[in-house]
């Protein structure tokens, strides 16, 4: 669960079970998210959430309760909620009343709350989690100002599905010239059925002409992946095969053509030596054509 061991309240208060983790009946603030009944699409929560209901401050006062973590706390993190059935799932709001902080468990044991230890937001490796919540402000389940905090939360990473057909791959031009003097750029997109970035893949890829290659991919942001490819001495039609894998799963796609020019030849055309009869005798005639109508003149 997202909280492994003791939870600590500032002293003078009180911290119980909030009501679906008391409805799970294991004596104990951690739950699943499938225990809420209603599914945080976008997100998901690999140590579980917490449930839990504090009180003994005045009224609209902000609490302080710490959590320690079962295990370290992931990159690209954040901390979420579940209000009710209207708000449903929301970020944690951090205002001046309300804020997330986090610390690493000295001999197993995490600082107490209100500690300097802790430093703001959600610290990559941090195994103590310390949560300032207002009575009545936004991160207050129950939503009143009554002096008691409701939370149902935890830290989530955003869901990345499998590597999809949905993916898609360019060439950079559409004809190039063979032997290798020429060059173009092969840029694969890696997303999966949602439409989502897929950053942290494995891409290759394979040309159809057997002499051209692609070489190695590398990533830049946002699931994007980008290799070289150089033609062979072969010409024709050409399309490059990439496949993308996380590891697990693995989809391929297919470019559109480009066409490989082979260098042909042409140019001037070379004579024989030998002497065209039928033009040396038109123009013989026509001499004496000439010569002939200029004596008759006289």
């Amino acid at each position: 669960p997202f909280a492994c061991g003791p939870v600590q309240s500032a002293v003078g208060t009180t911290i119980v079970l909030g009501d679906t983790a008391l409805a799970g009946g294991n004596n104990k603030v951690g739950i699943e998210e499938g225990d809420v009944g209603v599914a945080d699409e976008d997100f998901i929560y690999l140590d579980g959430l917490v449930d839990f209901e504090v009180s003994g401050a005045q009224t609209g006062a902000s609490y302080s309760v710490v959590l320690p973590q079962c295990s370290p706390v992931p990159e690209n993190s954040v901390l979420r909620g579940f209000i009710d059935a209207h708000i449903g799932w929301q970020a944690f709001v951090e205002d001046a009343t309300n804020a997330v902080s986090s610390a690493t468990a000295a001999s197993g044991t995490c600082p107490e709350p209100g500690s300097a230890s802790y430093t703001a937001g959600l610290a990559v490796g941090a195994t103590c989690i310390q949560l300032m919540i207002e009575d009545g402000g936004a991160n207050d389940a129950d939503g009143a100002a009554d002096g008691t905090v409701t939370d149902l939360s935890g830290i989530a990473t955003l869901y990345f599905g499998p590597p999809s057909a949905d993916s898609t791959i360019t060439i950079s031009v559409t004809e190039l010239k063979a032997g290798g003097s020429e060059t173009a750029e092969v840029t694969v997109t890696a997303v999966d059925s949602d439409g989502r970035s897929l950053e942290g893949m494995t891409v290759t890829a394979t040309a159809s002409l057997t002499d051209s290659t692609v070489g190695t991919f590398s990533e830049g942001a946002g699931g994007v992946y980008t290799a070289t490819l150089t033609p062979g001495k072969e010409g024709g039609d050409l399309t490059i095969t990439a496949t993308i894998s996380d590891g697990t799963d693995s989809t391929s796609i297919t470019s559109s053509v480009v066409i490989v020019k082979k260098s042909g030849g042409g140019g001037c055309t070379v004579g024989t030596g030998q002497t065209d009869l039928s033009l040396i005798l038109l123009m013989l005639a026509g001499l004496l054509l000439l010569m002939r109508r200029r004596f008759i003149k006289r």
